[in-house]
């Protein structure tokens, strides 16, 4: 009877001590769920091709003959990580897809760290989602880096999200790991992380307007320079994918340099408008950071702009090349270390050390630093004209509502809840707030206090 006692005393403090109840009950059966859903018989199906070609140079990585990156193969960060499963547990088909199935598993434990943002029944659907998507679980049961974006995306906004809430300099610094091996895993990279400084870029401005200028004349133009700067990108952009590889894309150049002296005038008006207050945005220290960081690894832009082959590994072409990144990188660091002074430097270092460690596959591929910084995003410039896929722009009109159909009702739904429902009302600016400290929200800004407007809840 006695034994008994104690054993139903230490059940009790077990549950106390880690506050077990049936939200964390439903997360273990997801989880289990993730996990067997996402190993079992993993190494049945056949290889594809992809996939022999990243097991095999995997293998070979493992066996000791080496590994060096080539932008058609993407990223190096799956070779290494897989050379590592195999160190492991072994060579065989369900390892060598292993990695990419515990980066979805991780996936869904990731968003269980979301329920601040999105509710705790929120979260836990949202996890439900990625457990049972068709295409996501297709993919993260298959030896491709989407798995691995995935995971990493996820991160990314994970420690944008933190840093919103608390304004700690340690979330800066912890983003750049995700950031790193998104960029050494795919070069889809280089899209997301236009999406995101356009996004967090675009939040920052609607805050910026809500503030009080110390000229409000200087609003108009601010915000004219920014639009003709983002045109002239677009506009540049659009040109150098098109054209040609070796041939100058005149108009380009200076319309894109055009758009750079724009930028730093919207730049300049908005520190003359709101002065030092400029660093109590945090969407904006998102911005500097993610921009100083990966600029230079969208040098291949400029060095195709200027009618030269990124993809050029003559003495020539490294000259030029690398005179393009040094420029890019001292301008980056520049902004960068002016902006975030020394913690920046540290994130470019974390960032740095990372991506230079994979893609030169620990100092043994002296060229992986020039076929990683220039030729990954190069190369698929370069592919924009080949459409190797060749679908129709209708094609995902066709299958999303066939496989993931779930997410895009709720989207379709949220939409329409989002509009009919006013919340696009926090985008106007509001006049000064009626009978509000205004220094008070400012200091709420700089200790951390503030948040991104309808983003936190405790649902």
């Amino acid at each position: 009877m006695q034994n008994i006692g104690i054993t139903e005393n230490l059940d009790a403090s077990f549950v106390k001590r880690f506050n077990w109840n049936s939200e964390k009950t439903a997360w273990a059966l997801l989880l289990i769920l993730a996990v067997v859903t996402h190993l079992y018989m993993l190494g049945v199906r056949a290889m594809s091709h992809d996939e022999s070609l990243h097991v095999l140079y995997s293998w070979k990585l493992y066996d000791g003959q080496g590994y060096q990156h080539q932008p058609m193969m993407h990223g190096p960060f799956r070779f290494h990580i897989n050379a590592l499963g195999y160190a492991l547990f072994g060579v065989n088909d369900a390892v060598g897809r292993l990695p990419a199935a515990v980066a979805g598993i991780a996936t869904v434990w990731l968003l269980w760290f979301f329920r601040s943002y999105l509710g705790r029944l929120g979260a836990f659907l949202a996890a439900t989602m990625f457990a049972i998507s068709p295409a996501i679980l297709y993919y993260t049961r298959y030896i491709r880096d989407e798995s691995f974006m995935l995971l990493f995306l996820v991160w990314l906004i994970l420690m944008i999200f933190r840093y919103f809430d608390t304004r700690e300099p340690k979330y800066l610094i912890v983003m750049m790991v995700p950031y790193a091996l998104m960029f050494t895993s795919m070069e889809i990279s280089y899209i997301f992380a236009g999406l995101f400084i356009g996004f967090f870029l675009l939040y920052a401005l609607l805050d910026i307007a809500r503030d009080a200028w110390s000229q409000d004349a200087l609003k108009i133009p601010f915000f004219v320079a920014l639009a003709a700067s983002a045109v002239a990108a677009v506009y540049s952009f659009y040109r150098v994918t098109r054209g040609e590889v070796g041939v100058s894309e005149t108009g380009a150049i200076i319309v894109f340099f055009l758009g750079v002296a724009l930028l730093a005038t919207a730049l300049y008006l908005a520190w003359r408008g709101v002065g030092e207050r400029l660093h109590t945005h945090p969407a904006l220290d998102v911005v500097i950071w993610l921009l100083a960081i990966a600029a230079p690894l969208f040098s291949a832009f400029i060095i195709r702009m200027f009618g030269w082959d990124p993809q050029d590994y003559s003495q020539t072409g490294y000259i030029r090349s690398l005179g393009v990144f040094l420029v890019m990188l001292v301008a980056a660091g520049a902004v960068g270390a002016l902006w975030g002074r020394v913690r920046w430097l540290i994130g470019a270092g974390v960032f740095y050390v990372i991506y230079i460690l994979l893609f030169t596959t620990f100092f043994t591929n002296g060229q992986g630093i020039a076929t990683g910084a220039i030729g990954s995003l190069g190369y698929w410039l370069a592919q924009q004209e080949v459409a190797r896929g060749g679908q129709p722009l209708y094609y995902y009109l066709l299958t999303t509502p066939m496989y993931e159909f779930l997410p895009l009702f709720l989207t379709l739904g949220g939409i329409v809840a989002f509009i009919t429902g006013r919340g696009w009302r926090f985008l106007i600016p509001k006049p000064e707030a009626e009978g509000k400290d205004q220094r008070s929200e400012i200091k709420d800004r700089v200790h951390g206090r503030r948040t991104i407007s309808g983003l936190r809840t405790e649902i």
